[in-house]
């Protein structure tokens, strides 16, 4: 899947109340649609010094929710760039909203951000350091059921945060889903 980088202009370096939160919101889903949806889009906040809650909840969380809402579109959404203070209102806004988004601030670092089980957590740091995985993978990792492992990859495809990119025959007869991490 292709990626888009949308870089925060400097003109919202600070980002307090709801109102510059829907604003952003705005121009952020107006870059999606003319890039198309089915990417990766790595919002880049190294511009933005603060972000308030009311304004994280409209931005972070009005953002994910109108993604999901589309039909069809993904939701394929990494925050690049947080400075700690701004990661961490994003963090209370997303468990409190029980919601969840990757980020990362560097080449090879990742986390998530917002509530997610421990099972889900392993599975997704596999995912993240093997960058491509199938429910085999996952089941023999962990030492699982395969639809055990199954799930887990489709629920955490569902939230956004790794990406179901294609299938493959399988010895024997049958297929099974690829899934790729986000970053």
């Amino acid at each position: 899947m292709q990626a888009n980088h949308y870089q925060i202009v400097e003109q919202y370096r600070i980002l307090n109340g709801r109102e510059a939160g829907i604003e952003l919101r705005q121009r952020i889903l107006a870059h999606i649609q003319e890039h198309g949806f089915e990417r990766i889009y790595y919002l880049d906040f190294s511009n933005v010094e603060f972000l308030d809650f009311s304004s994280a909840d409209e931005l972070i969380r009005g953002l994910l929710d109108e993604l999901t809402a589309r039909q069809g579109g993904l939701r394929n959404v990494v925050l690049y760039g947080t400075s700690p203070s701004v990661r961490e209102n994003i963090a209370a806004v997303l468990e409190l909203r029980k919601t969840v988004c990757l980020t990362q601030n560097g080449r090879e670092s990742a986390d998530v951000l917002g509530p997610l089980s421990t099972p889900l957590k392993a599975t997704l740091e596999l995912v993240l350091q093997n960058k491509r995985v199938t429910a085999r993978d996952v089941a023999d990792h962990f030492r699982v059921a395969i639809n055990t492992a199954s799930n887990r990859l489709a629920s955490l495809a569902e939230l956004g945060l790794i990406l179901r990119s294609g299938k493959r025959t399988v010895i024997g007869g049958g297929e099974e889903n690829i899934f790729e991490s986000l970053v």
